[in-house]
């Protein structure tokens, strides 16, 4: 399927799931989308969608899945309204685009998250201490991004967490020795990074 979304989708104000995935789309994702009020799940990965994430998506206040990943021109700052849909659940995937800007505070908002998935944008700036409020998020992606600094202590209050991603960023300092205390933890990746290794030993 090629062209463009339609404005007009925004009238579907029955719609539940709507499945854009794997389709030669082009131009912008609608702000008229943020209108479809019973909306669960948004799928529109790989569909060649450009240009900012409408923030009128935060309207979706029913939506428990977000998977926008492998739009390489979906540009701009994440709208901190994304991080404040109180049903969003099951997943958010914004990964693969060209998104950059820092990780809003906002980010801790996602209290029922399980799975957060950022990888390969050009995300920058520090993990934000707020996000040890995802108190039930299982995995979290951020590699192949620009973030930096230490790994916040924060991060290891999320104790539920199995897997960590930070491979490919500027990361630097200690890993935090906190790290070993998330008992789920199953998966640790923080390679290509600027860490001390003599810390590595206390993991």
């Amino acid at each position: 399927m090629s062209g463009v979304i339609p404005k007009s989708i925004g009238k579907l104000e029955n719609l539940i799931d709507l499945a854009l995935y794997n389709n030669s789309l082009s131009g912008l994702i609608p702000p008229s989308l943020g209108n479809l009020s019973q909306l669960n799940k948004l799928y529109a990965r790989n569909s060649n969608l450009e240009g900012p994430i409408p923030p009128s998506l935060g309207k979706l206040k029913n939506l428990f899945v977000l998977d926008l990943k492998m739009n390489y021109r979906l540009n701009g700052s994440i709208p901190k309204e994304i991080f404040r849909l109180p049903s969003l659940s099951w997943y958010l995937d914004l990964s693969y685009n060209s998104l950059s800007g820092p990780l809003p505070n906002e980010v801790g908002s996602l209290a029922n998250l399980n799975l957060l998935v950022l990888s390969g944008n050009q995300l920058s700036g520090k993990i934000p201490d707020s996000i040890q409020n995802c108190m039930v998020l299982e995995q979290l992606f951020l590699d192949n991004n620009s973030f930096e600094g230490n790994i916040p202590q924060s991060l290891t209050n999320i104790k539920g967490l199995s897997i960590l991603n930070l491979t490919m960023n500027k990361f630097s300092g200690n890993i935090p020795d906190a790290l070993g205390n998330i008992g789920n933890l199953q998966e640790l990746y923080v390679a290509h990074n600027n860490f001390d290794c003599s810390c590595l030993e206390t993991l």
